[in-house]
């Protein structure tokens, strides 16, 4: 995972697959960066993810109540077309921001 901070924005890039497993390093790596000073924006890179199972989607949306807490705004860019079409069947691209 690499992480980036331009500014007001912030990227982080999320790499292979995303399962509960890797939960505890994508905690330890947005939790903090959500209370960056100045901090307005969080892009997380998604164009080299594998997979992501269910309970990473659930991540996902503490991430966004986290940052919405903080005052950032969180989108999720790039995803695979795979990927874009589960967020779609289960309406996530209707709770998160996501940028194709």
């Amino acid at each position: 995972m690499r992480n980036q901070v331009t500014g007001p924005v912030a990227t982080l890039d999320f790499v292979g697959r995303l399962t509960h497993e890797q939960h505890p390093a994508l905690r330890a790596q947005v939790f903090p960066l959500l209370a960056t000073p100045g901090l307005e924006t969080l892009r997380i890179d998604l164009s080299a993810v594998e997979y992501i199972d269910s309970s990473t989607l659930g991540l996902f949306l503490l991430i966004q109540e986290r940052a919405d807490l903080a005052g950032v705004e969180v989108v999720f860019v790039h995803p695979s077309p795979a990927l874009m079409g589960e967020f779609r069947a289960l309406h996530f691209n209707r709770l998160l921001a996501i940028e194709a």
